[in-house]
């Protein structure tokens, strides 16, 4: 809690200071329609554009965009098995799903990728994926943050968007399955704010929460 308190505190203060009272803040909470997010920046390109990580740049300003290495969104692999699986019917296996994290937990050098660490982890981390999916399609709404952790800071942690040239929602990659459930669904994501856009500040009234 502590270190979201001091980023927010420093990042709120330099933007209200420099673009005024509507200013994007640290980890707040945008309210987006998963359909309207078409384009996917990979953190890799966010951090040699930006030199910024995911997380640490919510709610920063910036001045430029990639011209190029921005993707289609449904090409996140993690969107791309989703879809597999929870429109086209394939197993999370059928899917890639299972290469795809065991590929992960290999390559770690903890020997543990998204909470997994072996093909048992990585099978219950799936079956518990299908339970939330049924949760989410049988309530219409994904929760935010603070519902989900009473006592969350801001929408910290959650599904994290970008808000690109335009105005245009960008998603980050962080928040994936969370994500693509949404999209699948046709759901608003209660989203924690990623980088935006100076052309974008004009417009983000439209997508804060409330």
């Amino acid at each position: 809690m502590s270190k979201h308190f001091f980023r927010a505190l420093s990042r709120d203060f330099y933007n209200r200071l420099k673009y005024g009272p509507m200013a994007p803040q640290y980890g707040e909470r945008i309210d987006v329609p998963a359909r309207e997010c078409l384009e996917y920046l990979p953190s890799s390109l966010l951090y040699r554009t930006f030199s910024t990580r995911l997380r640490q740049g919510s709610g920063r300003v910036v001045h430029r965009w990639p011209d190029a290495g921005v993707m289609p969104v449904i090409e996140h692999p993690k969107v791309r098995y989703c879809y597999r699986h929870w429109v086209d019917g394939e197993s999370w296996q059928q899917a890639g799903a299972y290469d795809y994290l065991m590929e992960r937990i290999s390559g770690s050098q903890s020997g543990r990728f998204d909470g997994c660490s072996n093909l048992s982890d990585v099978k219950q981390r799936y079956e518990r994926l299908d339970r939330i999916f049924e949760s989410i399609s049988a309530s219409g709404q994904l929760l935010a943050q603070g519902q989900l952790t009473p006592g969350n800071f801001r929408e910290v942690g959650g599904v994290q968007i970008h808000l690109g040239p335009g105005g245009q929602p960008v998603f980050s990659g962080a928040g994936a399955h969370r994500f693509a459930m949404a999209r699948i669904l046709d759901l608003v994501i209660p989203a924690q704010i990623g980088v935006v856009h100076q052309d974008a500040l004009s417009i983000l009234q439209q997508f804060r929460h409330g």
